[in-house]
């Protein structure tokens, strides 16, 4: 039992040592599967709430009308991570290479408690870590900081009488709009915002001053050409990582 909810965790050695890992939980009996939706889903995905955009393609070049998500839907920023390539070695029927494996930081070190204890805090309104996002319907930027979106859902709808209680986190049978997330808000990408993407260059809020393509990462601000706004908005801009020494004496 989990959160309220009984779930089914998949054990086998090389993914849960992986995930125990990554999570820095040493009690961590297995990947947990997903508990939400249909009979296409429940038991046989991983959990979203957990794994967020961890993603499988079988299809080489990947594609969306010829693929199977180890997350029970399509989410953008997908990772194909350690924890997919660990699972088919799992099965005794592959090697693998894990220099495929793309980084995953959702979740990295949160301890056992992101994993069995709620998102939110009923209290206060407010995430319990920093994966999640709040308040509901505030602009924000996505985990992978590539695009920006509304926080769960924009705007928020009321969910069906059949919530339960333990993912009723606001009090008034609101919902998010990933229905495999237990409830618990991530920011939704908005259509077009993805900075690394070129076809997204005709909806840039400052145009001629934002960047879109390899490198560019999502910001939130209240810039204008002439003055500034009222509103916050997000904006698209190149970076770059730049490294220095420290020396220890200073």
């Amino acid at each position: 039992m989990v959160n309220g909810m009984e779930i089914t965790v998949l054990n086998t050695p090389p993914l849960t040592q992986r995930l125990r890992k990554h999570f820095n939980c040493s009690t961590l009996e297995g990947a947990y599967l997903e508990n939400q939706g249909t009979f296409a889903s429940i038991g046989s995905h991983f959990e979203r709430r957990v794994f967020y955009n961890e993603v499988f393609f079988t299809s080489f070049p990947p594609s969306l009308n010829n693929s199977k998500f180890m997350t029970a839907s399509v989410i953008k920023e997908a990772r194909f991570s350690e924890f997919t390539l660990a699972l088919l070695e799992g099965t005794g029927w592959y090697q693998v290479n894990y220099s495929y494996a793309e980084p995953m930081t959702y979740g990295r070190n949160e301890g056992c408690a992101f994993l069995d204890t709620p998102c939110m805090n009923k209290g206060t309104k407010m995430v319990n870590f920093q994966e999640f996002c709040s308040p509901l319907g505030s602009l924000g930027v996505s985990w992978a900081k590539r695009a920006f979106g509304s926080c769960g859902s924009f705007p928020p709808s009321k969910a069906s009488a059949s919530l339960p209680d333990y993912f009723d986190y606001w009090g008034n049978g609101v919902a998010v709009e990933d229905k495999f997330a237990d409830n618990c808000p991530h920011i939704q990408i908005h259509r077009d915002t993805d900075c690394e993407d070129t076809l997204s260059q005709g909806f840039a809020y400052l145009k001629g001053y934002e960047y879109f393509g390899y490198g560019s990462k999502a910001f939130l601000g209240y810039m204008a050409v002439r003055y500034r706004t009222e509103s916050i908005f997000g904006f698209c801009f190149k970076t770059k990582v730049q490294f220095c020494s420290i020396d220890p004496l200073i």
